[in-house]
């Protein structure tokens, strides 16, 4: 009896643009049919120019009083991809592999019950829940599996960026002149970002892998979470209770090598050792920044009766970050860095 009743649930997220500049490429990106054309043209060994590729994704809600959202962005890049077998790979010409990929949301989600009486033990609510994955890969020189001799003797470059971004906001209002009024508002969100550079990556296999010129692999996570929650319930005479629950989780993790030999895990059954040898130069950088914010908010009023609240917000954030100029697997390796040979690893993680 003169009871309304409004739900409104937005997300917002839709894709931009993806470009691949040069072959070969691998990503779920689409490229326009002129630059498709053009790049098929272009010999698998002509690799001066950049292999570029970008991804942004956004997915629309579902549900009557309840808003469910998941949000995937991948990108991969890999300038010169050898596959299974015993591959002989030698680049002397410049490389550079780059990747950015975006995933964001924002899920709202409003329950608004209004009456004149209420004693039915029926409470208004609205439940929103969004997760959000951003995915970056980036390879230089990707051996595969195999017994692969890999050689580097130019300029090779291989970068990664990567950013989540989850925002969740529910409110429930819940009121009646008399009776019972009770608003219940339930959120949660949840975004990772996770992002892998390398310059070259030899795979599974005992592979023997040189480097005469310059590797630079750097590794960006950027991630965010919100999530609030709010709560009203009121009225004349009766009791008036809010209940009002927010839950944000957010995660970034950023990993750049210079060389990763690969390999199988030790004890796994025998393994073929990796051979490395630097004799150039190897900068590696891996930077992962998080931040999380959970609010929960409770309103309860009557001007004559009972009142009461519960209010919780919990926000967790984690930020990983790894740097290494040379990698190994399993097996007996061997690894050296000779002459004017340099290596310089960063790993630098903010958690907020």
């Amino acid at each position: 009896r003169g009871r309304k009743r409004l739900t409104v649930m937005i997300l917002k997220g839709a894709p931009r643009w993806i470009t691949p500049m040069a072959l070969p490429i691998a990503s779920n990106a689409r490229a326009s049919p002129e630059i498709a054309a053009a790049a098929a043209a272009v010999p698998a060994a002509v690799m001066s120019a950049p292999v570029y590729a970008t991804a942004d994704a956004g997915t629309p809600a579902q549900g009557g009083d309840y808003a469910d959202a998941d949000t995937v962005s991948t990108a991969t890049a890999t300038g010169i991809a050898g596959g299974a077998g015993q591959d002989t790979i030698d680049n002397s010409a410049t490389l550079t592999a780059r990747t950015e990929s975006y995933a964001s949301s924002l899920g709202v989600n409003v329950d608004v019950s209004l009456s004149k009486e209420s004693y039915l033990p029926i409470p208004g609510a609205a439940v929103a829940d969004t997760k959000v994955f951003a995915d970056a890969a980036s390879t230089g020189i990707d051996g595969g599996s195999g017994n692969d001799t890999i050689a580097n003797s130019a300029s090779l470059s291989a970068t990664s960026y990567a950013e989540g971004d989850a925002t969740t906001i529910g409110a429930t209002v819940k009121g009646s002149l008399e009776g019972l009024s009770m608003g219940v508002t339930v959120v949660d969100s949840s975004s990772t970002a996770h992002a892998v550079s390398k310059g070259i990556a030899g795979g599974s296999g005992g592979d023997t892998i040189t480097n005469s010129g310059s590797i630079t692999s750097m590794a960006t996570a950027k991630d965010d979470s919100d999530s609030i929650a709010v709560a009203a319930a009121g009225g004349k005479t009766g009791m008036a209770f809010g209940v009002a629950l927010a839950d944000a989780s957010s995660n970034s993790l950023a990993h750049s090598y210079g060389i990763d030999a690969g390999g199988e895990e030790a004890g796994a059954g025998p393994v073929a050792g990796d051979i490395v040898r630097n004799y150039g130069t190897i900068d590696v950088d891996a930077i992962s920044n998080t931040s999380t914010l959970s609010v929960g908010v409770v309103f309860s009023a009557e001007l004559e009766g009972v009142v009461g609240g519960v209010s919780a917000a919990k926000g967790d954030s984690t930020a990983e970050a790894v740097a290494a100029g040379v990698r190994t697997g399993g097996g007996a390796d061997t690894v050296s860095s000779e002459g004017t040979g340099s290596l310089s690893a960063v790993a630098q993680a903010t958690s907020t």
